[in-house]
């Protein structure tokens, strides 16, 4: 707030930007509060899939709908950690962060039960 108040053009800039980024911070961590976390879930006919961390929303998909999931270990966006779990469907794609799961062998898990389910092991 000091920068927006006494500092000059460039100060005040900065400072609703920096004011911009902590009201969206405060959203999401109010949202992670409210709503549970998701979860992945492979059951026989279709895959359950969030649309993020803690969203309300989620895609249950039946697996004539899912192309691919794969791991992108080393192509990660510098912003994240890798490996990436990524499910190509029909709706889009799902990406899930390693920060998402417990281990790595979690995410081999997710993985691997559905391509058992599309026939590609």
């Amino acid at each position: 707030m000091f920068l927006v108040w006494k500092l000059g053009t460039v100060g005040k800039g900065l400072g609703i930007i920096l004011l911009v980024l902590g009201v969206v911070n405060l959203v999401r961590f109010a949202r992670t509060l409210v709503r549970a976390a998701g979860s992945i879930a492979v059951s026989e006919e279709a895959v359950r899939l969030p649309e993020g961390l803690c969203r309300a929303r989620a895609h249950t998909i039946e697996y004539t709908g899912v192309r691919h999931a794969f791991f992108l270990r080393r192509a990660v966006p510098w912003t994240r950690t890798g490996p990436i779990l990524v499910i190509e469907t029909d709706r889009g794609v799902f990406s899930y962060p390693r920060d998402w799961f417990t281990s790595d062998s979690d995410q081999r898990r997710i993985a691997h039960a559905i391509h058992r389910h599309l026939g590609s092991s």
